[in-house]
């Protein structure tokens, strides 16, 4: 006997920084799973590529979603979570004043994207003939990273913060010839990296600093001291709840 197909029901949105349509479905039951082994597992690298992999699955084709920036993919990743799982869930939260833990509901409707705290230019100026052409890492890029260094990474360690940087590099213009992704390794980047000035790389970290961010505001009267307590829910691994 053949059992009848399952139609998933199709929904569409505007993804706030590309400011593309995209379709996407709700995640089926198998696809949770993935993720809900992997956060028990407490695995934040398995974790990262498990969300990238669903939101790849549950999208159209009208849209790359290994370009996407962090905050399109946190957006799209919370719309597919509102119509799988629900608008809402029910967490613990620790008071900041007296430490004692409230349940607190989420509201994942009322996510917006915070601006930068300051407008850095993604063109970095070298010379007048040399122009580097700045962009924010994608998920992908940190999961690589982490998968390389860790997922608990510093300041203080170099090697992922240049590996972190290397990943900012859009492009590269000299003169009238413009060089991508595409026209050199990791390795050239790296040694075009390490003959910058010390100006040069705190540029580049200013504007990887100032990237606008996905929030949740999440704010509370605890239920034990009555102090309130001012939160913003943000960053794809705090948004699995």
């Amino acid at each position: 006997m053949n059992l009848p197909t399952i139609e998933t029901p199709q929904y569409t949105c505007m993804i706030p920084i590309a400011q593309k349509e995209v379709t996407y479905r709700p995640f089926l039951v198998g696809e949770q799973k993935s993720i809900l082994v992997s956060q028990e597992a407490d695995d934040t690298k398995n974790s990262l590529r498990e969300v990238i992999r669903l939101i790849v699955s549950c999208t159209s084709d009208n849209i790359d979603v290994m370009t996407l920036s962090p905050v399109d993919l946190e957006f799209l990743f919370l719309q597919i979570r509102i119509v799988s799982v629900g608008e809402t869930s029910d967490v613990g939260q620790d008071c900041k004043e007296c430490g004692e833990e409230n349940e607190v509901q989420i509201n994942y409707l009322s996510n917006r994207v915070m601006p930068p705290g300051k407008e850095v230019d993604k063109i970095l100026k070298i010379n007048e003939n040399l122009l580097v052409e700045l962009k924010a890492p994608t998920l992908l890029n940190m999961a690589e990273i982490q998968d390389k260094y860790g997922s608990d990474i510093t300041e203080e360690d170099t090697l992922a913060t240049f590996a972190m940087l290397n990943k900012c590099i859009s492009k590269i213009i000299h003169g009238d010839e413009v060089l991508t992704r595409d026209d050199f390794s990791d390795e050239d980047l790296d040694k075009f990296l390490e003959g910058m000035t010390l100006d040069m790389l705190n540029y580049i970290m200013e504007y990887l600093a100032n990237q606008p961010k996905l929030v949740i505001p999440n704010d509370f009267i605890c239920k034990h001291c009555e102090a309130k307590n001012t939160n913003l829910i943000e960053g794809l691994q705090n948004f699995f709840a």
